[in-house]
């Protein structure tokens, strides 16, 4: 692969917050990304990957209870619904779950940095295929009724995020980054 090849698809991978509705995703897509994924760097090949592809009944429950947590933030019905869209408009949902090693927290850690690269490689793949993604990181991915819609035990595993998979309704923008003179150190 050239490298200006390399580079314009990492720049075109934003994280996208707006997504088509009711656009379908072929399953053999997200197959042959997460496939990708799979060769992030793995510190002594622990493969800490739980990966969780969430089918649409799931989806529904999931928006149930955004719509839940907006309400109890004090938005209005149109808020709700938003909060609802969010889970329900982009294509598909996978969610990566990071085995909680409280023997090990070094190790933990160092499989917490493979799954952040997993994360990304699935990201660039996705836009490979047309797609975009979002990482939320957000309450609801964090919230008990999530662990328990899910199927996944809070004292094993933690939730790192919820990938939210579609097209975009428009490109995203590349935000300002620094320099390396502004980061780089030469020692």
């Amino acid at each position: 692969m050239e490298f200006e090849t390399l580079k314009s698809t990492i720049l075109a991978t934003r994280t996208v917050h707006n997504f088509k509705e009711g656009v379908p995703i072929d399953p053999r897509d997200i197959e042959k990304a997460l496939e990708v994924s799979l060769y992030a760097p793995n510190h002594k090949l622990t493969n800490p990957w739980h990966i969780f592809h969430v089918s649409d009944e799931t989806r529904k429950r999931l928006s149930s209870l955004a719509r839940e947590l907006a309400r109890e933030k004090g938005l209005d019905d149109e808020g709700q619904k938003k909060a609802m869209a969010k889970v329900m408009a982009p294509s598909a949902l996978i969610v990566y779950a990071l085995p909680i090693n409280s023997q090990n927290k070094s190790q933990e850690r160092e499989d917490y940095a493979t799954l952040s690269c997993s994360i990304q490689l699935f990201a660039l793949a996705l836009r490979t295929l047309g797609f975009s993604y979002k990482w939320s990181t957000g309450g609801l991915s964090r919230h008990a009724q999530s662990y328990d819609l899910l199927g996944i035990d809070p004292h094993d595993f933690e939730i790192i995020g919820f990938i939210w998979v579609g097209k975009s309704l428009k490109e995203p923008i590349l935000t300002k980054r620094p320099t390396l003179n502004e980061v780089v150190r030469h020692i």
